[in-house]
């Protein structure tokens, strides 16, 4: 099954002034920092080729690089006898998403339920059921901030690139979603003076959002070579290892020790 976003519908995702091709109040000067100065969340949801950006009002931020070893102790040794795994990548994000307006308070509760649909899988409509037999496409993640959240195998100088050009290939494991009750909820049942967008009795739309995500990072290229945040590109490694010695008498010395707590001379 191929989830297809309407034209109209994937401009208001992207976008901040737009809802139901109406032209909305939403805080212009949050905007020119969202647009001129890069404070954006882009996420870009791949099988469907969706965009959805958000104002960073960034509460917490942070980035996580944890090496796995698995280690085996053996009688008679002192030091364990250790086999490198892997090093993964863990992004943890929180921010807030106000509301300047009622239509933008509609518009952000728009963009948070297409993005959270996003976060299931596609299935294969030729079957006529939906189960874990028939997944298609499971939902695979590009995710842009600025220039610390970027593929700099793809990004180019700079904090302004989309996540469909250069954001990190990832998958979200996790995403809450706390609306500020003590900011307020706006109520639009219809009827004269209704804002764009939705309305009826009983529709809320909440003043504030708080999002928080965790997302796990999938290497696309050999880290560790490049660097992960721009505008560190003096940091970049050059050369590569062979079979022989690293020219780096510390990291001879190290292999050399590991080597041996193996049993290996």
């Amino acid at each position: 099954m191929t989830i297809e976003i309407p034209d109209a519908l994937a401009k208001e995702l992207k976008g901040f002034d737009k809802l139901d091709g109406k032209t909305i109040p939403n805080g212009p000067d949050t905007q020119a920092l969202a647009e001129k100065w890069g404070q954006r969340i882009d996420i870009f949801h791949i099988p469907t080729s969706t965009t959805i950006v958000f104002k960073a009002f960034l509460n917490d931020y942070s980035d996580q690089f944890q090496c796995d070893w698995q280690s085996e102790d053996v009688y008679g040794r002192m030091d364990p006898i250790v086999q490198y795994q892997g090093t993964k990548r863990n992004i943890s994000l929180d921010w807030t998403v106000p509301a300047f307006s009622m239509e933008e308070a509609k518009l952000n509760q728009r963009k948070c339920d297409v993005l959270f649909r996003l976060l299931y899988p596609l299935y294969d409509s030729k079957t006529g059921v939906s189960n874990a037999m028939t997944i298609s496409t499971a939902p695979i993640f590009r995710l842009r901030f600025g220039n610390l959240i970027v593929d700099s195998d793809r990004g180019s100088g700079g904090g302004l690139g989309s996540a469909k050009n250069s954001g990190l290939i990832g998958t979200i494991s996790g995403f809450t979603y706390s609306p500020d009750l003590e900011q307020g909820i706006i109520f639009d049942k219809g009827g004269q003076g209704s804002a764009a967008g939705p309305s009826g009795v009983g529709m809320m739309f909440p003043k504030s959002l708080k999002l928080s995500m965790e997302y796990t990072v999938l290497h696309s290229h050999r880290p560790g070579e490049k660097p992960f945040y721009q505008g560190t590109e003096e940091s970049s490694f050059g050369g590569s290892s062979g079979a022989g010695g690293s020219n780096n008498p510390e990291m001879d010395e190290a292999r050399g020790a590991r080597r041996r707590s193996m049993g290996v001379r």
